[in-house]
C-alpha cells in the first residue's frame, strides 16, 4: 500500500514537471516545428497547442491558407503525396525540399517553403554560443592581426562548412531543385 501510494505520487510528480518544462518552451514556433516535423507526425498533442502551432502557419501562408491548409491536412493523415514512402526519411528538410519538387498539390510548394521555414529556425542561442566558441580558434596569439572582417569571415565558413557541404551532397542526390 505504501508503495502503490509512492508510485502514484513520483507519478504524478513527474507529470507535473512536464507540464512546467512543457509550459516553458510552449511557443508558436516550437510547436508549429513539432507538427512539422514528419518524426511526430500522428502523436497527441493538445488542442489548444495545435492551434498555437497553425496560427503561426497561417499567418505565413498569407492569402494561400486555404490551399496550405489542405496540404496540411493530408500531411496528418498521411496521405499522397505525404505518405512516406516516396520522399526521403532521412530529415525533415530533405523531405520537405523533395515534396517541395513534386508540387502535386495546389499550394504544396507554400507549404513546403513555410515548413522549410519554420524548421530552419534556430531553436536556442546553441548555434551563437558555438560562433564564440570557434572565434578563440581563429584568432589566436600568432593570427592576432587579423582585422574584424577577416575573423567574422572565417567564423562564418568554419561554421557553414558542414552545411555547405550538406548542401552539395543535396544537390549531387536530388539535383537542383
Amino acid at each position: 500500500m505504501f508503495r502503490g501510494n509512492l508510485f502514484r505520487g513520483l507519478r504524478f510528480l513527474i507529470a507535473t514537471k512536464l507540464d512546467e518544462r512543457w509550459e516553458l518552451i510552449r511557443d508558436n514556433i516550437h510547436t508549429a516545428s513539432y507538427l512539422l516535423n514528419p518524426s511526430y507526425r500522428g502523436l497527441l498533442i493538445r488542442n489548444s497547442d495545435q492551434r498555437d502551432g497553425m496560427s503561426l502557419i497561417k499567418k505565413l501562408a498569407g492569402d494561400q491558407w486555404s490551399n496550405v491548409e489542405e496540404c496540411y491536412l493530408k500531411y496528418r493523415e498521411k496521405k499522397i503525396p505525404f505518405d512516406m514512402n516516396t520522399v526521403p526519411k532521412e530529415c525533415p528538410k530533405k523531405m520537405w525540399r523533395y515534396l517541395k519538387s513534386t508540387n502535386e498539390l495546389p499550394g504544396l510548394s507554400k507549404f513546403c517553403e513555410i515548413a522549410l521555414k519554420i524548421l530552419g529556425f534556430p531553436r536556442s542561442s546553441a548555434s551563437v554560443e558555438r560562433s564564440f566558441s570557434v572565434n578563440p580558434l581563429i584568432h589566436t596569439d600568432k593570427r592576432n592581426r587579423l582585422k574584424r572582417e577577416k575573423v567574422s569571415k572565417l567564423t562564418y565558413i568554419h561554421i557553414n562548412s558542414k552545411v555547405i557541404e550538406c548542401e552539395s551532397v543535396n544537390k549531387e542526390n536530388y539535383g537542383n531543385r
